[in-house]
């Protein structure tokens, strides 16, 4: 319990930091509220005024420089050190210079101001953002990051084809979706998937409470990718929280069980027993034969609607395989008094294969495109910039190049 408290109060300290101003921590970079940005204060120290304030003080003494911008405050600044910092607030003592188009103070022997209005014949050098993105950075014309948030705030539709699951089931329908885009876009190599049970209309079925192995019949979920064991990312049950995914978006991919919830379940309202999830990762598999993952209370419907997700999955592209599992929930009957009793069912079966492309759909990944007449530069399954070639026939479209370079 002491680690788990310890675990939470972490998580609270990183998510409050980085909340403000959404600064990357990780880099060092922390939220200054009067230049209301983000900072490394060892290159650019937060000033207790703004640095135009500053500027215009020491320029123009005597002349008004706005609210709360007087010589005592100067005087101040002064005294606390403004002597090492230049016109920018960048730190002298660091030999650090303002980039303009960074819009902040680099150390100009670890990091090139790179001028993103122009288009040179170099390779992106590694560009230090001060703020986090959760969906990636703006490029330039080289494909380099400019330190401005994507505007792509959600991924495009999956286009890919999962095949349908049967359902001989009396009370639940199985079905498979994909958190990656056609397998990519993910952990490198595998592909994540969403297991969800639907209750089925006319069986009076109120919800799932449980998912148990018994010797009798197993419960087998297979080896899948896991973010670090001890590691505050990683989740066994009840999803990822948002705040963390912020921090590390590799967490999103993380392999779990859950009944409904994908938050993190910071209400704690799932719990296990009898499961050794320490010895669930990508080269074990998690067999269940005397153990459950449930609600501590049976009687709260935890989800609104009628579908319940019960696991994410991250597995190898390459691999196929089957999940077995087996749940238990309540029925109301109707015609005895709406007496409310419970269901359960065994060996439902989810079969798990690399998702198919839908014809002529451009990969996640695919950076160069060709249609069967043009040419296209791509971007997250979007064609741009193509070529407008006139064309009598047209030939199978076709990837020409990935983000990895082949």
């Amino acid at each position: 319990m002491l680690k788990l408290l310890k675990s939470f109060t972490l998580l609270n300290l990183f998510t409050e930091s980085f909340s403000e101003g959404n600064c990357d921590l990780v880099n060092g970079y922390t939220w200054c509220a009067t230049s209301l940005k983000c900072v490394r204060v060892w290159y650019e120290p937060c000033l207790p005024v703004t640095k135009e304030c500053a500027v215009c003080l020491t320029s123009n003494t005597g002349v008004d420089c706005g609210e709360g911008c007087d010589i005592q405050t100067l005087q101040t600044l002064i005294s606390n050190g403004f002597q090492g910092t230049d016109e920018y607030g960048c730190s002298s003592s660091k030999n650090t210079v303002w980039c303009p188009s960074l819009n902040r103070c680099i150390d100009p022997q670890n990091e090139l101001c790179r001028d993103i209005s122009v288009n040179p014949e170099e390779l992106c050098h590694q560009i230090n953002c001060a703020m986090f993105c959760s969906s990636g950075f703006q490029k330039d014309a080289n494909g380099c990051d400019i330190c401005v948030c994507s505007d792509i705030n959600t991924p495009p539709v999956n286009s890919c084809v999962i095949p349908e699951q049967e359902c001989p089931y009396e009370y639940v329908c199985p079905r498979i979706s994909e958190v990656t885009y056609c397998s990519q876009g993910g952990i490198p190599g595998h592909t994540t998937y969403q297991l969800s049970l639907f209750l089925k209309d006319g069986t009076n079925a109120k919800d799932i409470y449980a998912l148990y192995g018994t010797i009798s019949q197993n419960m087998f979920i297979p080896r899948a990718y896991q973010e670090l064991n001890n590691n505050i990312f990683n989740s066994n049950f009840g999803g990822v929280q948002e705040g963390l995914i912020d921090i590390n978006p590799d967490s999103r991919y993380d392999s779990w069980i859950t009944i409904g919830l994908t938050d993190g379940d910071p209400e704690h309202k799932i719990s296990s027993v009898g499961v050794d999830f320490d010895k669930w990762n990508g080269n074990h598999d998690l067999i269940i034969d005397n153990g459950a993952i449930f609600l501590l209370n049976p009687e709260e419907k935890i989800i609104d609607g009628e579908e319940y997700i019960i696991m994410q999955l991250t597995i190898p592209n390459s691999v196929e395989t089957n999940v077995s599992v087996n749940v238990q929930g309540k029925v109301e009957h109707p015609d005895l008094d709406n007496m409310i009793t419970s269901w359960s069912e065994e060996n439902i079966q989810f079969y798990l294969t690399q998702p198919t492309p839908l014809p002529d759909i451009i990969p996640y990944d695919c950076v160069s495109w060709f249609d069967g007449c043009n040419y296209c530069i791509t971007n997250n399954g979007i064609k741009y910039g193509c070529t407008k070639n006139m064309c009598s026939s047209t030939t199978n479209p076709e990837c020409l190049s990935v983000t990895n370079g082949h």
